[in-house]
């Protein structure tokens, strides 16, 4: 709207109350609908997670060791007051205050991580016929991002904005694929994004990568070999949670947060949804 000419300021961005309103609580027809075709059948995006891993050759070490540097990360990032700018502490009227991430775990360790057990095999007799065959569940709780309530919004202007931008969008794309192969959309949205900017994954100074899902970091890791000091330098979904309606706004304004630390220039959000949807923003630091 804003590049079109339409308006001259918006705000993007959402909120999601999941300790009020729980994932699927909605009850859609979708999820259970039988009549849909084979390959466009709902899967709970945590199956699809399970089911990803086994035909990626994703083992439980990669998943475990994902989820700590997550964990481990986002724990540091608490006490460096650089990498939490874009935070806004709440207050209630009882004088209690939120100004931390209150999921993370800083206990965490590749110990208690390794002795957690696949969380999802009892949901998988649910959508027997939709999987479409047995699965290999490796995905624990910790492999998931926690459950949370957040809230999100950015300021998007035009070049005649009045305001002192942080930073302008270089390029944005977004990519549907295969609902079946789901989770996957998001890089081929960050592909696409690249290629409109003329740009490379080595050109970028910092990557915040969705953790939608450990499967989903540890194959980005492998097959994009990228140097993982400059993705999710502040730890991830894994660590601090999926407020699916703010989860946008979180990652850029991270992302900003994390260029500004560490004087970059560069950056890239990329993001993947459920069923096969992508979507990958560039942005460069004013």
């Amino acid at each position: 709207m804003v590049n079109a000419g339409q308006v001259r300021n918006a705000l993007a961005g959402g909120v999601e109350m999941m300790s009020r309103v729980p994932f699927m609580a909605d009850r859609a027809d979708y999820y259970t609908d039988a009549t849909m075709p084979a390959r466009s059948r709902y899967i709970p995006v945590v199956l699809a997670a399970d089911r990803l891993a086994e035909d990626e050759g994703i083992d439980r070490a990669a998943l475990d060791a994902c989820a700590l540097r997550s964990q481990q990360r986002a724990a540091a990032a608490e006490t460096n007051a650089a990498l939490t700018r874009s935070r806004i502490s709440m207050t209630r009227p009882d004088g209690t205050s939120l100004a931390v991430e209150e999921c993370i775990r800083p206990q965490t360790s590749a110990a208690s991580l390794a002795a957690m057990q696949p969380a999802f095999a009892e949901l998988a007799n649910t959508y027997a016929d939709a999987l479409g065959r047995r699965v290999d569940h490796r995905h624990t709780i910790a492999h998931a991002p926690p459950i949370c309530d957040g809230a999100s919004l950015a300021l998007v202007g035009g070049s005649d904005s009045s305001r002192r931008p942080r930073a302008r969008i270089i390029g944005y794309a977004e990519c549907g694929g295969d609902p079946y192969a789901s989770l996957l959309a998001g890089m081929g949205a960050m592909d696409r994004v690249l290629q409109q900017a003329g740009m490379q994954l080595r050109d970028v100074d910092c990557i915040e990568f969705m953790e939608a899902f450990a499967v989903t970091i540890a194959k980005f890791q492998r097959d994009r070999q990228v140097d993982p000091e400059r993705v999710n330098i502040a730890g991830g979904h894994l660590a601090k949670g999926h407020p699916m309606g703010a989860s946008g706004g979180i990652l850029l304004s991270t992302l900003l947060d994390v260029l500004e630390a560490r004087g970059g220039t560069t950056g890239l959000v990329v993001a993947s949804g459920a069923a096969g949807v992508g979507a990958a923003m560039l942005i460069e630091r004013c």
